[in-house]
């Protein structure tokens, strides 16, 4: 990704939003060709302000994937020629990461920083079974793993639609929702744990809750996932 920062304020479709800090931030795609990010200050006395000194856009097609401990997780590309970049936004500094070889479609991706900056970047991936492909700032490199103690209620097809919360570290490990399900990865043991979503009446179908806005978000140490549909906000 050459040139991926272009300050520039930010406005237009295609916008999706995470917090990162005591803040937002939102990328908004204006063409094919090109991302903008903006950050939003939250909570000061003037309400909700536009950071200009860190927003910034890209000359290429660039989609956030997740965010942690001040950095950004991004990926561009096309079809299996993905790659995934890890940016500072207060640096400046992006690292493009080596090509990982995942020969399917990954599922789902996630970043992990601990208190020295140290990251992880995990690729979710698999057909039959899941597998992990994981790169480590620490090494350079990306290995593959088998995620510990995880047990599937379906299919693997039938468990990953489409994303709709981004991915969230928190407690030493990655959350991401899946079908009725969070999926939770410990990235210190490779241990994986699956908890199921309770609906909230009888009637509920998580495959169609999947076409609405989810959130996964942390408070006080826990995590907590809400979403809206017709009938309102659900936590």
């Amino acid at each position: 990704m050459k040139n991926i920062m272009q300050k520039k304020s930010v406005a237009g479709s295609g916008s999706s939003s995470t917090a990162l800090s005591m803040g937002l931030v939102c990328c908004c795609q204006l063409d094919k060709k090109s991302s903008q990010f903006c950050f939003l200050r939250i909570g000061n006395r003037d309400g909700i302000s536009i950071n200009h000194q860190l927003s910034f856009s890209t000359h290429d097609h660039v989609r956030f994937v997740s965010s942690c401990n001040g950095l950004l997780l991004l990926i561009s590309g096309k079809k299996k020629r993905f790659i995934y970049h890890v940016f500072n936004p207060l640096t400046r500094e992006n690292f493009s990461l080596p090509q990982a070889c995942v020969t399917g479609t990954v599922l789902r991706s996630g970043l992990a920083v601990d208190e020295h900056q140290n990251y992880q970047v995990v690729l979710l991936h698999g057909s039959a079974g899941l597998e992990l492909d994981v790169f480590s700032s620490e090494t350079g490199k990306w290995k593959r793993q088998k995620p510990i103690n995880l047990f599937l209620p379906l299919p693997v097809k039938d468990m990953f639609p489409k994303l709709t919360a981004p991915p969230l570290f928190s407690n030493g490990a990655i959350h991401w929702e899946i079908l009725g399900h969070l999926l939770i990865y410990n990235v210190h043991n490779y241990h994986c744990k699956l908890i199921e979503l309770p609906c909230v009446n009888d009637k509920c179908s998580w495959k169609s809750k999947m076409n609405f806005r989810g959130s996964l978000w942390e408070s006080e140490g826990r995590v907590h996932y809400s979403y809206t549909d017709t009938d309102g906000v659900h936590a």
